[in-house]
């Protein structure tokens, strides 16, 4: 009798272990830790820096081809002083805000971080700790450095820059020009020696250029999940 009952002991136990193994909640999906944000190469940035340059400069001419093809019937004419006014302020005004469409809404709802150069090159922008970029650092970027101290960087740059000059009947072009090249240049010597690669706008914004972690691929997450389930 006493060896049945220590059967029945030993069963019930195993039992008991069994049903408490089922029941023990799995442990949860730990997140993955964010990557170490990593320095964007020189020649990759150049080249992201053409393609935005001539996609920019598309997209801040579009309103000035337009108004002054219909000014003027030469499309080609970006001269916004020669405009009969007030419409070369408004073709100036237009285009400042289809270059601002480009350099920061772009990056601040299209793609995180990026431009259309940023993208195709693998690069994005990024604060100096990595986290992602908000659109208050962005607009200091893009448009108080890029646009507007970073003279020659942009096409937008010249727009605002005839636009004060009709405004004040003083010729600020030619001056203004001159000092956006210095700034330029500093802004490219700061790049190229500073161990941060951080030029005049992203100081002014608070940010860096890194390169852009790659996207996961989904065929390999669904394995993922399915393995983890299994």
């Amino acid at each position: 009798m006493s060896s049945k009952k220590h059967k029945k002991k030993a069963s019930a136990a195993a039992a008991g272990t069994k049903l408490d193994a089922t029941a023990a909640p799995r442990p949860k999906k730990q997140p993955r830790p964010a990557p170490e944000p990593v320095e964007a190469p020189l020649p990759r940035r150049f080249f992201a820096y053409l393609i935005d340059w001539y996609v920019g400069a598309l997209a801040t001419a579009l309103p000035i081809s337009m108004i002054a093809s219909k000014l003027t019937g030469n499309m080609l004419n970006q001269n916004l002083i020669e405009f009969q006014q007030p419409y070369g302020l408004i073709a100036g005004a237009l285009a400042l805000l289809c270059a601002i469409a480009y350099f920061v809404v772009v990056p601040a709802c299209v793609w995180p971080g990026q431009t259309l150069g940023k993208r195709l090159l693998g690069l994005r922008i990024a604060m100096v700790d990595g986290s992602p970029v908000d659109v208050g650092h962005l607009v200091l970027r893009q448009v108080v450095g890029l646009i507007v101290i970073d003279g020659t960087l942009v096409t937008a740059s010249s727009i605002w820059h005839q636009m004060l000059s009709i405004v004040t009947g003083i010729n600020f072009v030619t001056p203004l020009m001159y000092v956006g090249f210095a700034l330029t240049l500093v802004s490219v010597g700061m790049m190229v020696l500073r161990p941060d690669r951080r030029c005049i706008h992203d100081v002014i914004g608070g940010t860096q250029v890194v390169k852009a972690p790659p996207r996961p691929e989904p065929e390999a997450d669904k394995a993922l999940e399915g393995g983890e389930a299994a």
